[in-house]
């Protein structure tokens, strides 16, 4: 999670404020290294909120909107909708059969 008073160009590695292992689901869902529970950040956000997915500790993806609004108690983002969804665009993921996802490298 990177957090940061300016848009996605400023949310640097030196602006996070959290991190945490867990697994992706067939499905495209991360989940917590239990298998089953969302990942949960115990962290105070006041400003705007960025997600970055390390995969294998080589695929990078940031997210290109801040995490808003928060529904619930989380915030929930969707990579897989659209072009739009990762700072980069097609740069940074592609689209297969419909759905976005992370190409193999």
């Amino acid at each position: 999670m990177r957090e940061t008073s300016g848009d996605v160009t400023a949310a640097t590695p030196a602006t996070m404020i959290s991190r945490k292992a867990g697994f992706v689901l067939k499905d495209g869902t991360i989940v917590s290294i239990d298998g089953v529970s969302p990942i949960n950040f115990d962290v105070s956000v006041t400003q705007n909120i960025y997600t970055v997915k390390f995969i294998t500790g080589i695929i990078l993806l940031l997210s290109l909107q801040c995490l808003v609004p928060m529904v619930g108690d989380s915030y929930t983002y969707d990579f897989s909708s659209g072009m739009d969804k990762v700072y980069g665009g097609i740069l940074g993921h592609k689209e297969m059969s419909g759905i976005w996802g992370m190409p193999r490298w």
